[in-house]
C-alpha cells in the first residue's frame, strides 16, 4: 500500500485518526465477523482510537465525522449490509474507511465514492476490481484484521463451562436421534458450573466424539448461504454459526470469538470452508485443510494471506472436486 510514497498498514492509518471520535460499524454476522470486530476493537484500543459503536442500519448524522465501516466479506452480491450503510453515509462524512473487504460487483456505488473515501480490500482479487472501479476514493491492499488476533490472550478469558455446552450440543441435536441426545444427559435443562473456556470446550468436544468417534479431527463446515457441501458429515459442526453472538458490543464479539477459538483449541485438525474457521485454527497452530467457498473469498484470500506464512494450512480447492474420487 502507499499513502504519500509511504508503505502504511490499516493499523497506522488508523493511528493517524487518534485526534479525533470516530463511529465504528462492524460488519454483522456470525462468530468469523465476530472474530474480525474483536481484532478490530483491540486494533483500536492499540493505536489510541477513542470510538462509537453504530448499526448498520442506524440512521444517525454523520455530517463531519470519522466513519469507520468494519472488515469482512459483505461488499459482495450475497449481502446488502455494507452498500446500505456506505450509501447512507460516505457523502456527508469528513472520512469514510471501510476496513480490509472482500469486494465483488457493486461498480455504481465504487463510482459514486468521493476523495474523503479509504477502501482497504484484503486479497488482490478484490483490490484490483476496486482499483479499476472506484471514483475519486483511496484505495489499498492489506490483510484480513483478524490475523491480528492473539489467541493466547483472547482464550484467558473465563467463560461459562455448561454454556458452552448447551450451545455446542443444541446444534449437534439437529443431527442426532433425540433418544442417544437423551440418554447421553443433553436437554434443555443442562446446568452445570463456571470452568474455565478451554475446559469447557473440551467437555463440548467430548460429547461431540461420544456421539462421532472422531477425537481429533474437526469437521466445520458451513451450512449458510455461501455453503458448497451439500451433505457435510454426519459429526459437522458449523462452528461460525453455534457461535454466532453478535459483534457489538465489545464483550458480545469477545465472547464469539474465544468460544469458537476454545473450540478449535480442542482438535488437532480442522477439516473447513469458512474463512475464519481457518484464519482461528491457523493462528492455533492446528492443520488444516481449507476448502473453497462459493465464489473467490477463500481462494484469493489463502493466496494473499496465508500461502508462504502458515504452512499448517492445505489449500484443498473444491469439496466436491476432492471427495467424490
Amino acid at each position: 500500500m502507499e499513502i504519500g510514497g509511504k508503505n502504511i498498514d490499516v493499523g497506522v492509518f488508523l493511528q493517524s485518526m487518534s485526534s479525533s471520535d470516530i463511529y465504528y460499524c462492524p460488519n454483522p454476522g456470525n462468530a468469523g465477523d465476530s472474530a474480525i470486530a474483536t481484532a478490530t476493537y483491540q486494533l483500536f484500543d492499540r493505536v489510541g482510537l477513542r470510538y462509537h459503536c453504530v448499526g448498520w442500519d442506524e440512521d444517525f448524522d454523520s455530517e463531519g465525522k470519522s466513519i469507520v465501516y468494519g472488515g469482512g466479506g459483505n461488499l459482495t452480491d450475497n449481502y446488502l449490509h455494507a452498500r446500505t450503510f456506505i450509501e447512507r453515509h460516505h457523502a456527508e462524512a469528513e472520512r469514510f474507511i471501510m476496513l480490509p473487504h472482500t469486494v465483488q460487483g457493486n461498480s455504481d456505488l465504487l463510482r459514486d465514492l468521493g476523495p474523503n473515501v479509504y477502501l482497504f480490500c484484503r486479497e488482490r482479487r478484490s483490490f484490483e476490481w476496486v482499483r479499476e472501479h472506484a471514483g475519486d476514493s483511496s484505495v489499498y491492499l492489506d490483510h484480513d484484521v483478524a490475523f491480528r488476533l492473539d489467541p493466547d490472550t483472547v482464550l484467558e478469558e473465563p467463560f461459562t463451562g455448561a454454556e458452552a455446552i448447551k450451545t455446542v450440543s443444541n446444534s449437534l441435536a439437529r443431527s442426532v436421534p433425540n433418544s442417544l441426545m437423551m440418554r447421553l444427559g443433553i436437554d434443555s435443562d443442562i446446568t452445570g458450573p463456571t470452568l474455565p473456556l478451554r475446559k469447557a470446550a473440551r467437555a463440548s468436544k467430548d460429547v461431540l466424539s461420544t456421539l462421532t468417534g472422531s477425537k481429533s479431527v474437526l469437521y466445520a463446515l458451513r451450512t449458510d448461504k455461501e455453503r458448497t457441501v451439500s451433505s457435510p458429515p454426519s459429526s459437522n459442526v458449523d462452528v461460525s454459526r453455534v457461535f454466532s453472538y453478535g459483534t457489538t458490543p465489545p464483550l458480545t464479539a469477545k465472547r464469539a470469538t474465544v468460544g469458537m477459538l476454545s473450540f478449535f483449541d480442542c482438535y488437532e485438525r480442522v477439516v473447513t470452508n469458512r474463512l475464519h474457521g481457518c484464519i482461528l485454527a491457523a493462528l492455533l497452530g492446528k492443520e488444516v485443510d481449507f476448502y473453497a467457498n462459493n465464489y473467490f473469498k477463500n481462494r484469493e484470500v489463502y493466496l494473499h494471506s496465508i500461502e508462504g506464512q502458515f504452512p499448517n494450512v492445505r489449500w484443498c480447492g473444491e469439496w466436491e472436486e476432492k471427495t467424490d474420487k
